[in-house]
């Protein structure tokens, strides 16, 4: 964004430096002159738009990521506790970890 600011710049100078020649002696590179430089201002202008519209394409795709995270961890809360009632809320022996700790036991008897 930096050298399409300084671009810009560069085009101004130019045409700014073509005009104040022109004051003393006008010729036809002046017109060349100031043609070049409205070239490389437009130039630096559609280098600088590019810049940007990249810069807001990663915001949205950066917020787009955020926000299917955050969609995923409240679908796997709300699956959690769905689940919850089916293992009975408050009791251990229906949980899958009291069942595998029930397995482990009776494979050691």
């Amino acid at each position: 964004m930096f050298s399409a600011g300084a671009m810009m710049l560069a085009g101004l100078a130019v045409i700014v430096l073509t005009l104040l020649a022109s004051l003393r002696d006008f010729s036809f590179l002046t017109i060349f002159g100031v043609f070049g430089g409205l070239g490389i201002l437009l130039v630096g202008f559609l280098v600088s738009v590019r810049a940007w519209y990249q810069v807001a394409s990663n915001v949205d795709s950066i917020l787009q990521q955020l926000l299917d995270r955050q969609a995923l961890r409240q679908g796997q809360q709300v699956a959690a506790a769905e689940e919850l009632p089916a293992y009975g809320i408050g009791t251990a022996r229906n949980s899958p970890a009291a069942s595998r700790v029930v397995a482990h036991e009776s494979r050691m008897d």
